[in-house]
């Protein structure tokens, strides 16, 4: 009797407990797709072929934080422009005194350049690598703001636990994306980079400020990180969704 009183209550016992613990996790597309939604639906997203976007970017100087200088964060005005998916640019404008640099690509073509004063530009020496370069900051650019991963440089969703959304980058860094359990927003990005030296540096962007702009709610603040320590901080006054942009608006 006593024996089979316990047979019973043990499969009772595992009625109840077996749901919980081989709960299947959801699926990486279905977590992402919340994200989505939540930034106003993949449809609407879908949409956008184009960006302007201004505001001021506040930058750590190289030299402060060392010998016991205090932290001085350096201001620049800046304009980004996208048309998807090979054109992007971006002229930046330090504020103490006018000096502005060009970053971005038109197809395969590099755009960076150096306007000392109005009219007197150079172009320095680039690495090798620097349209690559140019490519992935677009790509991530365009993921921290819209959930894009099939822009300029394709990103592949490799799963999802919790909160936390993994992609691969080109074979090159697996990037982390955190949302807000509630909201289901994004609020960090995160990826490891290996230096020439071997050592590894963590990379983590927060994302914050959301705001409408048309149908979507966008991100009007992002700040950089490397290894826990503050590099640049970035404000959007400006934000426009499919501005009237052309291949002639991307040149050196």
């Amino acid at each position: 009797m006593r024996c089979t009183l316990l047979i019973v209550a043990l499969a009772v016992g595992v009625a109840v407990v077996t749901p919980r613990a081989f709960q299947e996790p959801r699926a990486a597309s279905d977590v992402l797709g919340d994200a989505r939604q939540a930034l106003g639906g993949a449809s609407q997203l879908s949409r956008v072929k184009a960006l302007f976007l201004s505001g001021t970017e506040r930058r750590r100087n190289q030299l402060s934080g060392r010998a016991g200088r205090p932290i001085e964060l350096v201001e620049f005005r800046f304009e980004v422009r996208v048309l998807m998916p090979s054109h992007y640019l971006e002229r930046q404008e330090r504020s103490s005194n006018g000096t502005a640099s060009f970053s971005g690509f038109s197809g395969d073509v590099l755009l960076n350049r150096v306007e000392l004063s109005p009219g007197t530009t150079g172009v320095a020496g680039y690495p090798a690598d620097q349209l690559q370069r140019e490519k992935e900051t677009c790509s991530y650019l365009l993921l921290l703001l819209l959930l894009k991963t099939d822009s300029v440089l394709p990103l592949l969703l490799r799963g999802a636990s919790g909160n936390t959304l993994t992609f691969d980058a080109w074979g090159k860094a697996q990037v982390t994306i955190d949302l807000d359990p509630m909201t289901r927003l994004p609020t960090r990005l995160h990826r490891e980079i290996k230096t020439a030296t071997g050592s590894i540096v963590q990379l983590t962007v927060d994302i914050s400020q959301y705001s409408s702009v048309d149908s979507l709610l966008l991100p009007r603040k992002l700040r950089w990180f490397r290894n826990g320590e503050l590099e640049s901080e970035r404000e959007f006054s400006r934000i426009e969704l499919n501005p009237s942009l052309t291949a002639s608006d991307f040149k050196r």
